[in-house]
């Protein structure tokens, strides 16, 4: 069993209940331990000794035999401590409980629930009830047998201490284990939800290049043949180092390249510098300083941006026409 967060608890209990076992064996039960002494009489859980002569175990002291034997000495009178001692059943019945959280931090230890914050809820509920149980037995022990009380009444109260520190020690065991459920749960999470690079190393040889002809069927056989027309040459004639202009294509009826239906960039005009920043009105109106005007302007919309505009067409029905209508027929009726 590994040490977990309600070691401590289970250590501290298994001392009270030993401390419990101690403060029952007493008369009838046991002649050398005593919750209370008066002369020849012994005093215990469930009844007393006189010399070597006890009583049969029994709940409450008889009032006869207190009234013959310890009826002074005694800070109260017989009547209140006949009464008493039927408390003093309080003892074991908080050693039970004390048992019962003990079994419970016990079952702590285990994987599933040492994660399980309720469980530690309900061991911490059952020892504070069983502090108040077994303070109240002390307050019994006291009021019967003061002012010769012995040291396993003692022994009860110090069961009071001892599982109040149980009680804060429980309350850390609950917080290590609301953490590591949230650390259990953000573990299982993750691998269902997350990446896992190891998902795909079973199934590595997918990317294998090696053939598989022999352990596949006939019908999956098959065979990747170059197609009938593609006559293209595998050897394209550019070498390493080679100029990219070899791969420009040229038509076969005409001699100009690719190249001179790029777009020409026309360099802007340089202006002239000032020395100063300020220019007067009649210094910025100079020709030199003027952009040449766009032809692809459009007179209605100067603002329009010539790059969105379609581009001339030379070749379209109305430049055509207008063009036929500028140039001089040649034909002529008759002869000339």
């Amino acid at each position: 069993m590994r040490i977990r967060s309600a070691t401590p608890s289970l250590i501290l209990l298994v001392i009270a209940i030993v401390f419990f076992v101690l403060a029952i064996c007493t008369p009838p039960l046991a002649n050398n331990l005593t919750l209370g002494k008066y002369g020849d009489v012994r005093f215990g859980v469930f009844g007393y000794c006189l010399n070597s002569n006890c009583s049969k175990p029994l709940v409450g002291y008889n009032s006869d035999y207190l009234d013959e034997h310890a009826k002074d000495g005694f800070r109260t009178s017989v009547i209140v401590r006949q009464r008493a001692s039927y408390g003093l059943v309080i003892v074991p019945v908080s050693a039970c409980i004390c048992l019962i959280s003990t079994i419970m931090t016990i079952f702590a230890h285990i994987g599933a629930i040492a994660r399980s914050p309720g469980f530690f809820n309900v061991i911490g509920t059952i020892t504070f009830f069983n502090i108040f149980i077994t303070a109240i037995a002390f307050v019994i022990c006291v009021i019967t047998f003061v002012p010769h009380i012995q040291w396993p009444s003692w022994l009860v109260l110090a069961n009071v201490g001892i599982q109040l520190i149980v009680l804060l020690l429980l309350l850390v065991a609950r917080r290590q284990a609301t953490r590591l459920q949230a650390k259990h749960l953000r573990r299982a999470t993750s691998g269902s939800l997350g990446y896992n690079p190891y998902s795909l190393q079973n199934s590595s040889n997918i990317f294998s290049t090696s053939s598989r002809k022999g352990d596949l069927p006939k019908f999956s056989d098959y065979s990747a043949e170059k197609p009938m027309y593609d006559t293209i040459s595998e050897d394209d004639g550019l070498k390493r180092g080679g100029s990219v202009s070899k791969l420009k294509p040229t038509f076969s009826n005409d001699s100009r390249s690719l190249s001179s239906y790029a777009p020409t960039v026309r360099e802007p005009v340089p202006v002239p510098k000032s020395n100063s920043g300020f220019r007067f009105p009649f210094m910025r109106n100079k020709p030199a300083e003027q952009a040449p005007e766009n032809p692809f302007r459009d007179p209605e919309n100067p603002f329009k941006d010539p790059a969105s505009a379609p581009a001339p067409n030379p070749w379209s029905i109305n430049d055509v026409q207008a063009n036929n209508d500028k140039k001089p027929s040649r034909f002529s009726w008759g002869r000339s």
